[in-house]
């Protein structure tokens, strides 16, 4: 099976200056690029640039989709949004981290070695960033379930600890947004993870409303839309709160 990479950037603050269009096509002859965007995908070679590099100098949002089962989703929020004590509890080992510039905080979620090999033969990523940007709105409003999602998705890849404390759940997680609905997809909580997380035995974040940590589930279902459908097919384990 030959390789295959998609990378995508969206520019959503502010556009690109011809000087950095310039310097973008100068790592690419194929991209498609705009003011606000550079999309390309590679069967061979690789993106001449860095990503994260690109992340702190031109842009606001990144999708990247390789076809050896891994996926990631970089948003770039302004440093007064979010203090680094609100982000830190989140930050996983590598599912869910933060990054800094002097004036933005570069978060990531990641999946990394999936086994869903059916997805990854026939995903070109191609969708994925018009599903997940709204997330950037929504923590510039405050919602943190996005945070919230990424630190679960690390508890199902064995990177917090037994008696690790929860992250305060933020508000509103029995009702996901349709991005928030998309980040569950793109990092695959499904229900074979269930037995897992179930298994985790998690300290409480401390708030006096809140009961144990996963000791219920909330089922996500998605649609090719990424809206709610009939049939759950994402699992996602939850604190009970009053």
């Amino acid at each position: 099976m030959s390789e295959y990479q998609y990378y995508e950037f969206v520019a959503i603050d502010e556009p690109l200056t011809p000087k950095q269009m310039a310097e973008l096509r100068s790592c690419s002859s194929r991209a498609s690029i705009t003011p606000t965007s550079f999309v390309n995908d590679y069967q061979w070679g690789d993106l001449k640039g860095d990503p994260v590099d690109w992340m702190r100098r031109y842009f606001d949002a990144h999708v990247y989709v390789a076809n050896w089962c891994t996926c990631f989703l970089y948003l770039r929020v302004p440093r007064g949004a979010f203090d680094a004590e609100t982000l830190r509890v989140f930050e996983t080992e590598s599912v869910f981290s933060v990054d800094r510039t002097k004036t933005h905080w570069l978060l990531e979620w990641a999946l990394n070695e999936s086994d869903n090999y059916d997805r990854f033969a026939g995903e070109d990523g191609r969708g994925w960033m018009g599903r997940l940007t709204p997330l950037r709105d929504e923590l510039l409003r405050g919602d943190m379930r996005s945070l919230y999602l990424g630190w679960l998705a690390g508890v199902s890849a064995g990177e917090v600890d037994d008696g690790t404390t929860e992250p305060p759940p933020p508000p509103g997680l029995s009702r996901l947004s349709a991005a928030q609905h998309s980040l569950a997809e793109f990092l695959e909580k499904r229900e074979k993870r269930r037995k897992q997380h179930s298994a985790k035995r998690l300290r409480p974040s401390g708030r006096p409303s809140e009961k144990p940590t996963c000791v219920r589930w909330l089922l996500i279902s998605t649609s090719a839309g990424g809206m709610p459908i009939s049939e759950p097919n994402v699992a996602l384990p939850l604190p009970t709160t009053r």
